[in-house]
Protein backbone atom coordinates (compact mmCIF):
# COMPACT_ATOMS: atom_id res chain seq x y z
CA UNK A 1 0.00 0.00 0.00
CA UNK A 2 1.14 3.58 -0.69
CA UNK A 3 2.87 5.18 2.32
CA UNK A 4 3.36 8.86 3.04
CA UNK A 5 5.73 10.15 5.69
CA UNK A 6 4.49 13.02 7.86
CA UNK A 7 6.78 15.53 6.15
CA UNK A 8 5.66 14.46 2.70
CA UNK A 9 2.03 14.69 3.75
CA UNK A 10 2.56 18.22 5.05
CA UNK A 11 4.37 19.23 1.85
CA UNK A 12 1.65 17.69 -0.29
CA UNK A 13 -1.15 19.37 1.62
CA UNK A 14 0.51 22.78 1.43
CA UNK A 15 0.84 22.36 -2.32
CA UNK A 16 -2.74 21.15 -2.44
CA UNK A 17 -3.98 24.30 -0.74
CA UNK A 18 -1.75 26.66 -2.69
CA UNK A 19 -2.50 25.47 -6.21
CA UNK A 20 -5.99 25.68 -7.65
CA UNK A 21 -7.14 24.09 -10.89
CA UNK A 22 -10.47 25.27 -12.30
CA UNK A 23 -12.88 22.90 -14.02
CA UNK A 24 -15.08 23.53 -17.05
CA UNK A 25 -18.67 22.31 -17.25
CA UNK A 26 -18.91 19.85 -20.11
CA UNK A 27 -21.25 17.51 -21.93
CA UNK A 28 -20.35 14.60 -19.65
CA UNK A 29 -19.49 16.53 -16.50
CA UNK A 30 -16.71 18.79 -15.16
CA UNK A 31 -13.30 18.43 -16.77
CA UNK A 32 -9.91 20.10 -16.62
CA UNK A 33 -6.29 19.74 -17.73
CA UNK A 34 -3.74 19.06 -15.00
CA UNK A 35 -0.02 19.89 -15.38
CA UNK A 36 2.46 18.26 -13.01
CA UNK A 37 4.97 20.42 -11.18
CA UNK A 38 7.15 20.42 -8.08
CA UNK A 39 4.38 22.37 -6.32
CA UNK A 40 1.79 19.61 -6.76
CA UNK A 41 4.09 16.58 -6.48
CA UNK A 42 2.88 14.31 -3.69
CA UNK A 43 6.32 13.07 -2.74
CA UNK A 44 7.61 11.20 -5.77
CA UNK A 45 5.42 8.94 -7.87
CA UNK A 46 2.24 11.04 -8.00
CA UNK A 47 0.77 14.47 -8.64
CA UNK A 48 -2.10 16.05 -6.67
CA UNK A 49 -5.26 17.00 -8.57
CA UNK A 50 -6.66 20.01 -6.75
CA UNK A 51 -10.11 20.67 -8.13
CA UNK A 52 -13.30 21.66 -6.35
CA UNK A 53 -15.32 19.33 -8.58
CA UNK A 54 -13.61 16.23 -7.14
CA UNK A 55 -11.91 17.31 -3.88
CA UNK A 56 -13.15 15.51 -0.80
CA UNK A 57 -15.18 12.93 -2.75
CA UNK A 58 -13.69 9.46 -3.05
CA UNK A 59 -16.74 8.21 -4.98
CA UNK A 60 -15.85 10.14 -8.15
CA UNK A 61 -15.02 7.61 -10.89
CA UNK A 62 -12.57 9.96 -12.60
CA UNK A 63 -10.92 9.03 -15.88
CA UNK A 64 -7.87 10.66 -17.44
CA UNK A 65 -5.79 10.73 -20.63
CA UNK A 66 -2.21 11.86 -21.13
CA UNK A 67 -1.70 14.97 -23.28
CA UNK A 68 1.73 15.47 -24.80
CA UNK A 69 3.96 17.75 -22.77
CA UNK A 70 6.57 15.14 -21.98
CA UNK A 71 6.41 11.47 -22.90
CA UNK A 72 4.89 9.26 -20.19
CA UNK A 73 6.17 5.87 -21.31
CA UNK A 74 4.96 4.10 -18.15
CA UNK A 75 1.55 3.00 -16.95
CA UNK A 76 -0.44 5.38 -14.79
CA UNK A 77 -3.33 5.13 -12.37
CA UNK A 78 -5.52 7.39 -10.26
CA UNK A 79 -5.67 7.34 -6.46
CA UNK A 80 -7.70 9.01 -3.69
CA UNK A 81 -5.85 10.00 -0.53
CA UNK A 82 -6.50 12.53 2.24
CA UNK A 83 -9.35 14.42 0.55
CA UNK A 84 -7.78 14.68 -2.89
CA UNK A 85 -7.13 12.67 -6.02
CA UNK A 86 -3.67 11.92 -7.44
CA UNK A 87 -2.41 10.60 -10.77
CA UNK A 88 0.55 8.34 -10.10
CA UNK A 89 3.05 5.97 -11.74
CA UNK A 90 2.24 2.28 -11.39
CA UNK A 91 5.95 1.42 -11.31
CA UNK A 92 6.45 3.83 -8.35
CA UNK A 93 8.97 5.85 -10.38
CA UNK A 94 9.19 9.63 -10.11
CA UNK A 95 6.52 11.45 -12.06
CA UNK A 96 8.13 14.25 -14.12
CA UNK A 97 7.22 17.91 -14.11
CA UNK A 98 5.32 19.30 -17.13
CA UNK A 99 3.36 16.12 -17.79
CA UNK A 100 -0.21 16.98 -18.84
CA UNK A 101 -3.42 15.06 -18.24
CA UNK A 102 -7.02 15.65 -19.21
CA UNK A 103 -9.25 14.68 -16.27
CA UNK A 104 -13.02 14.07 -16.38
CA UNK A 105 -15.46 13.54 -13.52
CA UNK A 106 -18.36 11.99 -15.44
CA UNK A 107 -21.81 12.83 -14.11
CA UNK A 108 -24.23 12.61 -17.07
CA UNK A 109 -24.92 11.30 -20.57
CA UNK A 110 -23.40 7.93 -19.75
CA UNK A 111 -22.92 5.21 -17.16
CA UNK A 112 -20.15 5.70 -14.61
CA UNK A 113 -19.10 2.95 -12.21
CA UNK A 114 -16.18 1.16 -10.57
CA UNK A 115 -15.41 -2.39 -11.73
CA UNK A 116 -13.51 -4.78 -9.47
CA UNK A 117 -11.60 -7.70 -10.99
CA UNK A 118 -12.02 -10.75 -8.79
CA UNK A 119 -11.75 -14.52 -9.08
CA UNK A 120 -15.17 -14.65 -10.70
CA UNK A 121 -14.41 -12.12 -13.43
CA UNK A 122 -10.72 -12.69 -14.23
CA UNK A 123 -10.05 -14.78 -17.34
CA UNK A 124 -6.35 -15.09 -18.26
CA UNK A 125 -5.38 -11.51 -19.20
CA UNK A 126 -8.81 -9.83 -18.91
CA UNK A 127 -11.64 -9.18 -16.49
CA UNK A 128 -15.30 -9.43 -17.54
CA UNK A 129 -17.63 -6.50 -16.78
CA UNK A 130 -21.22 -7.32 -15.88
CA UNK A 131 -23.29 -4.15 -16.16
CA UNK A 132 -26.82 -4.07 -17.57
CA UNK A 133 -26.19 -0.73 -19.30
CA UNK A 134 -23.52 -2.21 -21.57
CA UNK A 135 -24.13 -5.98 -21.64
CA UNK A 136 -24.97 -7.19 -25.18
CA UNK A 137 -24.13 -3.72 -26.46
CA UNK A 138 -21.15 -4.00 -28.84
CA UNK A 139 -21.37 -0.36 -30.00
CA UNK A 140 -20.97 1.13 -26.51
CA UNK A 141 -17.85 3.24 -26.06
CA UNK A 142 -15.91 2.61 -22.83
CA UNK A 143 -13.27 4.82 -21.22
CA UNK A 144 -11.24 3.46 -18.33
CA UNK A 145 -8.59 4.33 -15.75
CA UNK A 146 -7.12 2.15 -13.02
CA UNK A 147 -8.26 3.20 -9.53
CA UNK A 148 -5.68 2.18 -6.93
CA UNK A 149 -7.81 2.31 -3.80
CA UNK A 150 -11.51 3.19 -4.10
CA UNK A 151 -12.92 4.02 -0.68
CA UNK A 152 -9.79 2.49 0.91
CA UNK A 153 -11.17 -0.96 0.08
CA UNK A 154 -9.07 -2.61 -2.64
CA UNK A 155 -5.53 -1.44 -3.10
CA UNK A 156 -3.45 -2.93 -5.89
CA UNK A 157 -0.96 -1.53 -8.33
CA UNK A 158 -1.82 -2.32 -11.95
CA UNK A 159 1.32 -1.99 -14.04
CA UNK A 160 -0.51 -3.03 -17.22
CA UNK A 161 -1.19 -1.24 -20.49
CA UNK A 162 -4.99 -1.31 -20.61
CA UNK A 163 -7.61 -1.68 -23.30
CA UNK A 164 -11.24 -2.77 -23.66
CA UNK A 165 -12.65 -5.67 -25.66
CA UNK A 166 -16.16 -6.95 -26.39
CA UNK A 167 -16.33 -10.73 -26.07
CA UNK A 168 -19.70 -11.18 -27.79
CA UNK A 169 -21.86 -10.59 -24.75
CA UNK A 170 -19.87 -8.54 -22.23
CA UNK A 171 -17.30 -5.80 -22.28
CA UNK A 172 -13.95 -6.60 -20.73
CA UNK A 173 -10.84 -4.75 -19.57
CA UNK A 174 -7.65 -6.48 -20.63
CA UNK A 175 -3.87 -6.29 -20.38
CA UNK A 176 -2.85 -4.79 -23.72
CA UNK A 177 0.83 -5.31 -23.03
CA UNK A 178 0.85 -9.09 -22.81
CA UNK A 179 -0.89 -12.05 -21.24
CA UNK A 180 -0.57 -11.19 -17.56
CA UNK A 181 -3.59 -11.76 -15.33
CA UNK A 182 -4.90 -9.01 -13.09
CA UNK A 183 -4.44 -9.40 -9.35
CA UNK A 184 -7.80 -10.03 -7.63
CA UNK A 185 -9.37 -6.85 -6.17
CA UNK A 186 -7.81 -4.64 -8.85
CA UNK A 187 -10.33 -1.87 -9.57
CA UNK A 188 -11.08 0.34 -12.54
CA UNK A 189 -13.07 3.51 -13.08
CA UNK A 190 -15.32 2.98 -16.11
CA UNK A 191 -17.38 5.49 -18.08
CA UNK A 192 -19.58 4.03 -20.82
CA UNK A 193 -21.44 6.11 -23.40
CA UNK A 194 -23.61 5.27 -26.37
CA UNK A 195 -22.41 5.75 -29.91
CA UNK A 196 -24.52 8.14 -31.96
CA UNK A 197 -23.46 11.44 -30.43
CA UNK A 198 -20.91 13.87 -31.87
CA UNK A 199 -19.21 13.87 -28.45
CA UNK A 200 -17.94 10.28 -28.78
CA UNK A 201 -16.95 8.06 -31.66
CA UNK A 202 -14.71 5.20 -32.78
CA UNK A 203 -11.50 6.07 -34.61
CA UNK A 204 -9.88 3.36 -36.75
CA UNK A 205 -6.25 3.65 -37.84
CA UNK A 206 -5.60 2.97 -41.52
CA UNK A 207 -3.06 3.71 -44.23
CA UNK A 208 -4.51 7.19 -44.87
CA UNK A 209 -4.38 8.50 -41.30
CA UNK A 210 -1.56 6.62 -39.57
CA UNK A 211 2.22 6.96 -39.64
CA UNK A 212 4.38 4.71 -37.45
CA UNK A 213 3.37 5.52 -33.83
CA UNK A 214 0.82 8.30 -34.61
CA UNK A 215 -2.74 8.16 -35.96
CA UNK A 216 -4.44 11.42 -36.99
CA UNK A 217 -8.01 12.24 -35.95
CA UNK A 218 -10.35 13.78 -38.53
CA UNK A 219 -13.38 15.28 -36.80
CA UNK A 220 -15.11 18.60 -37.54
CA UNK A 221 -15.18 19.49 -33.84
CA UNK A 222 -11.49 18.70 -33.32
CA UNK A 223 -9.88 19.93 -36.55
CA UNK A 224 -8.32 23.35 -36.04
CA UNK A 225 -9.40 23.32 -32.38
CA UNK A 226 -6.35 23.15 -30.09
CA UNK A 227 -8.54 23.85 -27.06
CA UNK A 228 -10.57 20.65 -27.31
CA UNK A 229 -10.38 18.28 -24.34
CA UNK A 230 -10.43 14.64 -25.39
CA UNK A 231 -10.08 11.20 -23.82
CA UNK A 232 -9.08 7.95 -25.52
CA UNK A 233 -9.10 4.21 -24.78
CA UNK A 234 -7.80 1.40 -26.99
CA UNK A 235 -10.66 -0.83 -28.24
CA UNK A 236 -9.41 -4.26 -29.33
CA UNK A 237 -11.02 -5.87 -32.41
CA UNK A 238 -13.58 -3.06 -32.74
CA UNK A 239 -12.66 -2.68 -36.42
CA UNK A 240 -13.18 -6.41 -37.04
CA UNK A 241 -9.66 -6.73 -38.44
CA UNK A 242 -8.15 -8.84 -35.60
CA UNK A 243 -5.27 -6.44 -35.04
CA UNK A 244 -2.51 -7.25 -32.53
CA UNK A 245 -2.23 -5.73 -29.08
CA UNK A 246 -0.94 -2.16 -29.08
CA UNK A 247 1.43 -2.65 -26.07
CA UNK A 248 2.25 1.03 -25.52
CA UNK A 249 0.50 3.54 -23.25
CA UNK A 250 -1.28 6.08 -25.44
CA UNK A 251 -1.71 9.84 -25.32
CA UNK A 252 -3.11 12.68 -27.41
CA UNK A 253 -1.29 15.55 -29.10
CA UNK A 254 -2.33 18.57 -31.18
CA UNK A 255 0.10 18.97 -34.10
CA UNK A 256 -0.91 22.53 -35.05
CA UNK A 257 -3.95 21.72 -37.16
CA UNK A 258 -5.39 18.44 -35.89
CA UNK A 259 -5.45 16.11 -32.95
CA UNK A 260 -3.61 12.82 -32.92
CA UNK A 261 -3.43 9.67 -30.82
CA UNK A 262 0.11 8.46 -30.32
CA UNK A 263 2.04 5.69 -28.64
CA UNK A 264 4.09 7.03 -25.74
CA UNK A 265 6.69 4.37 -26.55
CA UNK A 266 7.52 5.67 -30.02
CA UNK A 267 9.21 2.46 -31.15
CA UNK A 268 5.79 0.75 -30.99
CA UNK A 269 3.92 1.35 -34.25
CA UNK A 270 0.14 1.56 -34.46
CA UNK A 271 -1.17 -1.28 -36.61
CA UNK A 272 -3.70 -0.57 -39.35
CA UNK A 273 -7.12 -1.56 -38.06
CA UNK A 274 -6.34 -0.51 -34.50
CA UNK A 275 -9.41 1.14 -33.00
CA UNK A 276 -9.65 3.83 -30.35
CA UNK A 277 -12.66 5.15 -28.44
CA UNK A 278 -12.59 8.97 -28.54
CA UNK A 279 -14.58 11.20 -26.17
CA UNK A 280 -14.88 14.98 -26.53
CA UNK A 281 -15.58 16.52 -23.12
CA UNK A 282 -16.50 19.97 -24.45
CA UNK A 283 -20.07 21.04 -25.10
CA UNK A 284 -20.43 20.83 -28.88
CA UNK A 285 -22.64 23.35 -30.69
CA UNK A 286 -24.73 21.62 -33.36
CA UNK A 287 -26.56 24.65 -34.70
CA UNK A 288 -29.85 22.87 -33.88
CA UNK A 289 -32.45 24.47 -31.64
CA UNK A 290 -33.98 21.70 -29.54
CA UNK A 291 -37.36 21.75 -27.80
CA UNK A 292 -38.33 18.70 -25.79
CA UNK A 293 -41.26 16.85 -27.33
CA UNK A 294 -43.62 14.06 -26.33
CA UNK A 295 -43.88 12.33 -29.70
CA UNK A 296 -42.16 9.09 -28.62
CA UNK A 297 -39.46 9.26 -31.28
CA UNK A 298 -37.65 6.02 -32.09
CA UNK A 299 -35.00 5.41 -34.76
CA UNK A 300 -34.34 1.84 -35.87
CA UNK A 301 -32.00 0.33 -36.80
CA UNK A 302 -29.49 2.70 -35.26
CA UNK A 303 -26.70 2.49 -36.31
CA UNK A 304 -27.88 1.79 -39.85
CA UNK A 305 -25.97 1.06 -43.05
CA UNK A 306 -28.37 1.81 -45.91
CA UNK A 307 -31.56 2.93 -44.19
CA UNK A 308 -33.26 3.66 -40.88
CA UNK A 309 -36.85 4.32 -39.90
CA UNK A 310 -38.22 7.10 -37.74
CA UNK A 311 -41.24 6.03 -35.72
CA UNK A 312 -43.28 8.78 -34.06
CA UNK A 313 -46.68 9.62 -32.61
CA UNK A 314 -48.90 12.60 -33.45
CA UNK A 315 -51.44 13.35 -30.71
CA UNK A 316 -53.22 16.27 -32.39
CA UNK A 317 -53.48 17.27 -36.05
CA UNK A 318 -50.34 19.21 -36.89
CA UNK A 319 -47.90 20.25 -39.61
CA UNK A 320 -44.97 17.83 -39.53
CA UNK A 321 -41.53 18.41 -41.06
CA UNK A 322 -38.68 15.91 -40.93
CA UNK A 323 -35.19 16.79 -42.11
CA UNK A 324 -31.79 15.12 -41.86
CA UNK A 325 -28.88 17.32 -40.78
CA UNK A 326 -25.15 16.80 -40.52
CA UNK A 327 -23.12 17.60 -37.41
CA UNK A 328 -22.73 21.21 -38.55
CA UNK A 329 -26.53 21.61 -38.58
CA UNK A 330 -26.67 21.69 -42.40
CA UNK A 331 -29.60 20.00 -44.14
CA UNK A 332 -28.57 16.93 -46.15
CA UNK A 333 -32.05 15.51 -46.90
CA UNK A 334 -35.72 16.44 -46.61
CA UNK A 335 -37.61 13.39 -45.34
CA UNK A 336 -41.22 14.59 -45.09
CA UNK A 337 -43.38 17.71 -44.94
CA UNK A 338 -47.15 17.75 -44.59
CA UNK A 339 -50.23 17.81 -42.41
CA UNK A 340 -50.88 14.71 -40.29
CA UNK A 341 -53.80 13.59 -38.16
CA UNK A 342 -53.43 11.89 -34.76
CA UNK A 343 -51.80 8.47 -35.05
CA UNK A 344 -48.55 6.52 -35.10
CA UNK A 345 -46.36 6.90 -38.18
CA UNK A 346 -43.13 5.57 -39.66
CA UNK A 347 -40.88 7.52 -42.03
CA UNK A 348 -38.07 5.75 -43.95
CA UNK A 349 -34.68 7.50 -43.94
CA UNK A 350 -32.38 6.70 -46.87
CA UNK A 351 -28.75 6.61 -45.69
CA UNK A 352 -27.25 4.88 -48.71
CA UNK A 353 -25.73 8.00 -50.30
CA UNK A 354 -24.32 9.45 -47.07
CA UNK A 355 -20.80 9.14 -45.72
CA UNK A 356 -20.38 7.18 -42.50
CA UNK A 357 -20.79 9.33 -39.41
CA UNK A 358 -23.31 10.95 -37.08
CA UNK A 359 -26.38 12.78 -38.34
CA UNK A 360 -29.42 14.39 -36.71
CA UNK A 361 -33.05 13.88 -37.56
CA UNK A 362 -34.78 17.24 -37.04
CA UNK A 363 -38.41 16.52 -36.20
CA UNK A 364 -40.75 19.53 -36.19
CA UNK A 365 -44.40 19.52 -35.09
CA UNK A 366 -46.09 22.89 -35.63
CA UNK A 367 -42.68 24.53 -35.24
CA UNK A 368 -41.70 22.71 -32.04
CA UNK A 369 -38.43 20.89 -32.71
CA UNK A 370 -36.99 17.67 -31.31
CA UNK A 371 -33.81 16.03 -32.58
CA UNK A 372 -32.69 12.41 -32.66
CA UNK A 373 -29.17 11.32 -33.56
CA UNK A 374 -28.63 8.68 -36.27
CA UNK A 375 -25.39 6.84 -36.95
CA UNK A 376 -24.56 5.80 -40.54
CA UNK A 377 -22.15 2.85 -40.49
Amino acid sequence: MKNFTLSLCITAMLAFLANTVSAQPGYYGPYFTHITSSANNDGGDGSILNNAAINGDSSKACIFTSVYGVYTTYNLGIYYFSSHWDIYREDIGTIPNSARFNVLSPTMHGTSFVHTADTGTIQTNYTVINNSAINNNPTALLFISHNYDPDYANYNYCDHTLGVWYDGANWTIYDDGGVNAFVPNTTFNVFAVESGTPNAYLHVADSTNTSTYITYLDNPFLNGNPNATIFVTFNLDASGKSVPYNHSPIGVWYDGSRWTIFNEITSDTIAYGSAFNVLIADNIPTGISEVAGDNNLTVYPNPGSSYSNLRYEIKEAALVEIKLLNMQGQEVASIYSGKENPGIYSAPIDLSSLAAGVYFCKFSVDGKVTTQSIVKQ
